[in-house]
């Protein structure tokens, strides 16, 4: 079983947005992020889309699920500030690893790193570089029921 976790696509300057950040849109270049990690994951048997209920990551998956038939299901342990509770979503999911489809999950840059650290603080291996780009993704591969080991792909280019 694979969980992809996508960092959202760009979505412009946060301090120039006059409005609930939960409402940011991708910007262009963030809708053809968006666009491209559809392409560059097709071959994924996505079964599960979920994303923080920010406007911006549901953008940055929706071509995703929509490629896949599914729906964009928000889940609030995405959310900005979520770490702790976005670590114990992968570590339920990891469990269910009787499957072979994979699991999408959109959330922001905080939520990410700090569940990548403590990952990697479990024995998780990391596979490229460890970074956390908008658009990025890592794919984590699960066995016996854990994370195992995570990769790196860079945000797509658009």
């Amino acid at each position: 079983m694979s969980i992809l976790v996508v960092r959202h696509g760009s979505a412009g300057n946060r301090l120039a947005w006059e409005g609930d950040d939960d409402d940011r849109p991708l910007d262009p270049r963030g809708a053809a992020q968006a666009a491209s990690l559809a392409e560059a994951f097709a071959d994924f048997p996505v079964s599960v889309v979920l994303s923080s209920r920010a406007v911006r990551c549901q953008q940055t998956v929706l071509p995703l699920a929509r490629r896949a038939g599914l729906e964009v299901a928000p889940d609030p342990v995405l959310c900005e500030g979520g770490s702790l509770r976005a670590l114990q979503l992968v570590e339920t999911l990891a469990r269910d690893d009787d499957q072979n489809d994979a699991t999408v999950l959109c959330s922001h840059g905080d939520v990410i790193s700090e569940m990548l650290h403590n990952l990697m603080l479990t024995g998780v291996r990391t596979h490229g570089d460890r970074g956390c780009a908008k658009g990025s993704v890592w794919e984590l591969s699960c066995r016996g029921g854990v994370v195992v080991e995570g990769r790196y792909h860079h945000p797509p280019t658009a």
